[in-house]
């Protein structure tokens, strides 16, 4: 959980609880999805949840606060059925919480709005950036890529308008479904499986994986094709080989796929050029590199995909035994890393270019999209967003005719604020955390909090 607040003038802020303990206590795992066997759990860990929020909101401005409750990418990996009961659960303990809850206010979020709502903190933090910004998120299930041009390039699909205080910036968002570390190196797994039954035919006692350290080892459920694609179960282990991991990275990205809107990114996705831009890189992105020793924990890093492989390459062929004494997470670095590279490669960002700057924190701020989700939430910041109608979008044909008649009511002046957020049936975001926004009104004059 991200905790906000705003004052009387509409700034908003960081919280940090005042321990590192009271830290720990808003980072919680797993995420919502893992309750898709059991929904029912979902409204106990909720109230979790709602009980540590309520430790840092004043107990006689809890009945004003709003709250919304909002899901990311391994959520949207499940279907609506199984999502449904969920929710379901989830509601219950937000209406059975002292904070002022609006039915229908929990639910999940697209992959494009979680890359805009990053775009958009990245934006809020840095004030005084010049034209140019962009975002790049990793999470554990996709990965998200969002900028404006620096000098104000057509973008021609995924195009989205912001209007925050006034300002409109043209902005390109696009989520990359499954390109998340945990579902990229799946799929990579079920890649190394395929190869293995066309080149031998038959299954090997274990499969050897070049993204995982020397003595990793590990299983894993995968289609197996000599046992007509039924779901076997392979033991695997690491051979620490990262320029062999890279190729099979690289694969990934599928170059070999049509582009039917040049320019185009990864699986043939169009992309306007990047070229200019300057992103902030989060989550996995920064952890990766911090992992790898690159990048200050509390600081940022501008560094190349070179100076990534050329550190990673050692560190994968480093004892397993040895790299997991000194880090909990560090055997997923070797992976992660291979993958970063691919994908700023794919994305336009060449291998010694310093455009990219790996961040956890800046000027306070965790850089995050749900920075930008409390922004576009917060009525007083009168923030819009919308699609170029007529071109992809996020938003499905219903919300697309809510979206025009919110913006005629707003140009009549009926709406200060307008609000859309796409359901499961959009692209996707997160794969581990449900952010979870709790706001206070500015009409009451109390700072807004929000934890998200």
């Amino acid at each position: 959980m991200h905790l906000f607040r705003t004052d009387a003038n509409g700034k908003v802020s960081e919280f940090s609880p005042p321990s590192d303990e009271d830290a720990k206590l808003l980072e919680v795992e797993p995420g919502i999805s893992s309750f898709a066997e059991h929904p029912e759990d979902a409204q106990a860990y909720m109230a979790t949840l709602l009980a540590e929020a309520a430790r840092w909101v004043p107990v006689a401005a809890q009945s004003q606060t709003r709250v919304h409750a909002l899901a990311t990418a391994g959520m949207r990996l499940l279907s609506a059925a199984v999502q449904a009961p969920v929710w379901a659960a989830i509601e219950s303990a937000l209406k059975a919480s002292p904070f002022a809850y609006t039915s229908g206010d929990a639910y999940t979020i697209s992959g494009n709005f979680e890359g805009l709502f990053n775009w958009l903190a990245i934006k809020y933090i840095l004030s005084n950036a010049p034209p140019g910004l962009g975002g790049l998120d990793l999470g554990g299930a996709s990965m998200q890529i969002a900028f404006a041009q620096p000098e104000g390039g057509s973008i021609l699909e995924d195009a989205y308008f912001m209007t925050r205080n006034g300002t409109t910036a043209h902005v390109y968002s696009h989520s990359y479904m499954r390109m998340g570390t945990n579902e990229a190196h799946s799929r990579l797994v079920q890649m190394l499986a395929n190869d293995e039954d066309a080149q031998a035919g038959a299954l090997l006692p274990s499969l050897a994986n070049p993204c995982l350290n020397p003595g990793y080892q590990t299983t894993q459920i995968v289609a197996c094709p000599s046992e007509g694609d039924k779901l076997c179960t392979r033991q695997i282990h690491g051979t620490g080989d990262w320029q062999a991991c890279n190729a099979l990275t690289t694969r990934l990205m599928h170059h070999e796929y049509e582009c039917l809107l040049p320019p185009c990114a990864a699986m043939g996705v169009y992309q306007p050029s990047a070229k200019g831009v300057q992103f902030y890189a989060v989550s996995a992105f920064f952890y990766t590199v911090n992992g790898l020793g690159l990048a200050p924990w509390k600081g940022e890093w501008r560094g190349s995909s070179r100076q990534i492989a050329d550190t990673a390459t050692s560190f994968c062929a480093r004892p397993y035994s040895e790299i997991i004494a000194a880090d909990k997470y560090a055997g997923g670095f070797c992976f992660n890393s291979a993958h970063i590279v691919s994908l700023l490669s794919v994305l336009g960002i060449g291998d010694e270019s310093s455009s990219v700057a790996f961040s956890r924190k800046v000027d306070g701020f965790t850089v995050s999209w749900p920075l930008g989700a409390q922004l576009y939430f917060g009525a007083e910041q009168r923030c819009k967003i919308y699609s170029r109608l007529g071109t992809h979008s996020a938003l499905t044909n219903g919300e697309v005719a809510d979206l025009q008649g919110n913006l005629q009511a707003s140009v009549a002046g009926q709406t200060p604020f307008t609000h859309f957020l796409p359901f499961a049936a959009s692209i996707a975001i997160m794969a581990i955390a449900l952010p979870l926004l709790i706001h206070r009104s500015m009409k009451h004059r109390h700072p807004f909090r929000s934890i998200v």
